[in-house]
Protein backbone atom coordinates (compact mmCIF):
# COMPACT_ATOMS: atom_id res chain seq x y z
CA UNK A 1 0.00 0.00 0.00
CA UNK A 2 2.73 2.65 0.88
CA UNK A 3 4.28 1.83 -2.75
CA UNK A 4 1.51 2.74 -3.59
CA UNK A 5 0.97 5.72 -2.51
CA UNK A 6 4.26 6.95 -3.04
CA UNK A 7 4.48 6.31 -6.80
CA UNK A 8 0.85 7.97 -7.29
CA UNK A 9 2.84 10.94 -5.50
CA UNK A 10 5.59 11.09 -7.65
CA UNK A 11 3.21 11.06 -10.64
CA UNK A 12 1.78 13.88 -9.63
CA UNK A 13 4.44 16.10 -8.52
CA UNK A 14 5.87 14.72 -11.96
CA UNK A 15 2.45 15.96 -13.62
CA UNK A 16 2.67 19.35 -11.96
CA UNK A 17 5.85 20.20 -12.16
CA UNK A 18 6.10 19.32 -16.37
CA UNK A 19 3.44 21.60 -16.69
CA UNK A 20 5.89 24.85 -15.55
CA UNK A 21 8.75 22.86 -17.39
CA UNK A 22 6.81 22.98 -20.93
CA UNK A 23 6.33 26.77 -20.35
CA UNK A 24 10.48 27.01 -19.34
CA UNK A 25 10.96 25.01 -22.56
CA UNK A 26 8.69 26.69 -24.74
CA UNK A 27 10.66 30.20 -23.46
CA UNK A 28 14.00 28.94 -24.09
CA UNK A 29 13.82 27.89 -27.40
CA UNK A 30 11.91 31.11 -27.89
CA UNK A 31 15.20 32.81 -26.45
CA UNK A 32 17.82 30.34 -28.75
CA UNK A 33 15.61 31.21 -31.99
CA UNK A 34 15.80 34.96 -31.05
CA UNK A 35 19.89 34.04 -30.46
CA UNK A 36 20.25 32.87 -33.89
CA UNK A 37 18.25 35.79 -35.67
CA UNK A 38 20.65 37.84 -33.85
CA UNK A 39 24.05 36.40 -34.68
CA UNK A 40 22.73 36.14 -38.10
CA UNK A 41 22.18 40.34 -38.30
CA UNK A 42 18.35 39.81 -38.08
CA UNK A 43 17.36 42.26 -35.43
CA UNK A 44 13.89 42.98 -36.09
CA UNK A 45 13.03 39.23 -36.15
CA UNK A 46 14.91 38.35 -32.70
CA UNK A 47 13.21 41.16 -31.01
CA UNK A 48 9.90 39.19 -32.43
CA UNK A 49 11.31 36.13 -31.03
CA UNK A 50 12.59 37.32 -27.75
CA UNK A 51 9.69 39.29 -27.32
CA UNK A 52 7.32 35.87 -27.74
CA UNK A 53 9.83 34.38 -25.11
CA UNK A 54 8.48 36.81 -22.31
CA UNK A 55 4.63 35.77 -23.29
CA UNK A 56 5.73 32.81 -21.95
CA UNK A 57 8.07 33.60 -19.11
CA UNK A 58 7.68 37.31 -18.59
CA UNK A 59 10.70 37.27 -16.11
CA UNK A 60 13.30 35.78 -17.76
CA UNK A 61 16.50 37.17 -17.71
CA UNK A 62 17.98 36.29 -21.03
CA UNK A 63 15.25 37.33 -22.37
CA UNK A 64 15.19 40.61 -21.50
CA UNK A 65 18.44 41.25 -21.76
CA UNK A 66 18.78 39.95 -25.36
CA UNK A 67 15.66 41.84 -26.55
CA UNK A 68 17.71 45.44 -25.23
CA UNK A 69 20.47 44.23 -27.26
CA UNK A 70 18.65 43.26 -30.12
CA UNK A 71 16.69 46.94 -29.86
CA UNK A 72 19.93 48.72 -29.17
CA UNK A 73 21.59 46.93 -32.70
CA UNK A 74 17.82 48.10 -34.89
CA UNK A 75 19.01 51.32 -33.38
CA UNK A 76 15.72 51.49 -30.78
CA UNK A 77 17.56 53.13 -28.37
CA UNK A 78 14.24 54.48 -26.32
CA UNK A 79 13.00 50.99 -25.92
CA UNK A 80 16.60 49.03 -25.02
CA UNK A 81 16.95 51.44 -22.53
CA UNK A 82 13.54 51.17 -21.36
CA UNK A 83 14.07 47.26 -21.33
CA UNK A 84 17.26 47.96 -19.34
CA UNK A 85 15.82 49.84 -16.70
CA UNK A 86 12.81 47.44 -16.46
CA UNK A 87 15.35 44.58 -15.45
CA UNK A 88 17.16 46.62 -12.90
CA UNK A 89 13.87 47.27 -11.75
CA UNK A 90 13.37 43.87 -11.31
CA UNK A 91 16.76 42.93 -9.63
CA UNK A 92 16.06 45.55 -7.41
Amino acid sequence: MRAIVKYVAVVLLLLCGGEALAQQMKERGLVRKGNEQYYDGDYQSGIKSYREALKHDSTSFEAKYDLASALYRAKRFDKAEKTLLSIVNDTT
